[in-house]
């Protein structure tokens, strides 16, 4: 062994707010756009045939099967990763892509066509709201106050230091040691608890379909399926004498060319065809 890892399964790495994950692996890895991959479970399934006759041995096992989750499509492909959305995701609503000014990659995902935020139905009532939000938002002056971020609902990776915020370096140390508290995604440390936090956003109510994949889960080629070699190769144990005995192979020889009988029709030429299916039946 020379210690290199396999190739599968890969991991999950980012599930962002819009929909859309990250996996390790990459065009390196030989993963293209349009293939599709399946976030499985963890571990494989053994499925008994409880009815077999076993006395006292355990039930034989019968098929294999891993939990499945999503089934997940690539729609952009880097060197050492790739970004997936879920297979049934709206064709008019896959991820587009552009690159930044920095060389950072800009991952837009188009909007529900009559999505608008705020919404603009003219009701006083969401002024009045809107108008609430912005004195919470100017009062806000603890760390990590969880503040809505351009219509996303609050939660974990929506918190934000406010404008005017002192950070406590001392404070925010203990709190990222102890676990206790919500931290910031821009104040997380680095390759210590919580850093898969800080890799999972929070999807917001118009994000893309994604059923239940997280950072961490594992994810596999979609392969389709066909009968094992063992399950091919298994024979009966019991045969009968006529089902043990395979019938004769028909030598063929396909240099020479397919003749057919004379015909029976008086006065035709030829000898290309028969005419015994016209006989009647006796």
């Amino acid at each position: 062994m020379n210690g290199t890892p396999p190739l599968w399964p890969a991991d999950v790495i980012h599930v962002n707010e819009d929909g859309w994950v990250l996996i390790n692996r990459g065009l390196a890895q030989g993963v293209v756009v349009g293939q599709r991959l399946l976030a499985v479970g963890p571990s494989v399934r053994n499925l008994r045939n409880l009815f077999a006759a076993h006395n006292d041995a355990p039930a034989p096992v019968v098929l294999q099967i891993r939990r499945t989750y999503e089934m997940l499509e690539v729609v952009y492909a880097e060197r050492e990763c790739v970004v997936a959305v879920a297979a049934r995701a709206p064709i008019e609503r896959r991820p587009e892509f552009y690159r930044g000014p920095s060389g950072e990659l800009l991952v837009w995902v188009p909007l529900p066509r009559d999505y608008t935020y705020p919404p603009a139905n003219g009701d006083e009532d969401n002024g009045a709201e809107d108008n609430d939000a912005d004195d919470a938002e100017d009062g806000a002056h603890d760390v990590g106050v969880n503040v809505p971020i351009m219509g996303y609902p609050t939660g974990r990776m929506n918190t934000r230091p406010t404008a005017g915020d002192s950070v406590d370096e001392t404070e925010s140390e203990d709190s990222a040691d102890d676990g206790g508290g919500q931290v910031p995604y821009d104040q997380a440390v680095a390759d210590e608890p919580p850093e898969r936090v800080t890799q999972e956003d929070e999807r917001w109510e118009e994000a893309l379909p994604l059923n239940g994949v997280s950072v961490g889960d594992l994810v596999v080629p979609a392969l389709p399926a066909a009968p094992t070699l063992s399950g091919l190769l298994a024979a009966p144990t019991t045969l009968s004498a006529s089902a043990a005995t395979p019938a004769p192979a028909v030598a063929y020889d396909f240099a020479t060319p397919v003749t057919h009988a004379a015909t029976t029709v008086p006065g035709a030429e030829g000898t290309g065809h028969t005419s015994d299916w016209m006989k009647p039946l006796v």
